[in-house]
């Protein structure tokens, strides 16, 4: 698990919630977000409460002041509690928006050729290697072929 800190400037207002305002951060597709039970803050002069909520791999961060504008700095968006993706690597990129839903339409967004928002990221546990990770058919009623497992080192827990 991991928290992230997402900094950014609109250049355009942000819509007040009550008029459909809302903002919404894309994970890369390495990120499955399928249950969030984290936490979300975002800067108490934006907003003294702050409601995230998911779908698919975004997170939509569903409040505003209705004073804040691009002139007053940066929004600080902390989402905890994560999950990391399972292999090492290089993410693709984050994606930050201004939505407006009522209009249906994005007002501002960050771009990765403007802005490249990626995160190199080191997978913090043991990977079981299953079959050399190549696929394993199994018809009905067979059996099969002797299926080796790998761990990279001893094991903590009794694996069953």
């Amino acid at each position: 698990m991991s928290d992230f800190t997402f900094e950014f400037l609109s250049e355009k207002d942000i819509i007040q919630a009550q008029l459909g305002g809302e903002i919404f951060v894309d994970f890369p597709p390495d990120y499955l977000i399928d249950s969030y039970g984290g936490e979300c803050e975002i800067n108490e002069e934006f907003s003294f409460f702050v409601n995230c909520y998911i779908d698919n791999n975004r997170i939509f961060i569903n409040a505003s002041n209705p004073l804040w504008t691009p002139s007053m700095g940066s929004l600080t968006f902390l989402a905890q509690n994560i999950r990391t993706p399972d292999d090492d690597g290089e993410a693709r990129n984050f994606v930050i928006s201004n939505y407006d839903s009522e209009k249906k339409r994005i007002v501002s967004r960050t771009y990765s050729t403007l802005n490249p928002a990626s995160l190199t990221y080191v997978y913090d546990g043991y990977l079981i290697s299953i079959n050399n990770d190549e696929p394993i058919d199994v018809e009905v009623g067979t059996y099969t072929d002797e299926i080796v497992l790998r761990l990279p080192g001893p094991a903590l827990q009794t694996l069953t």
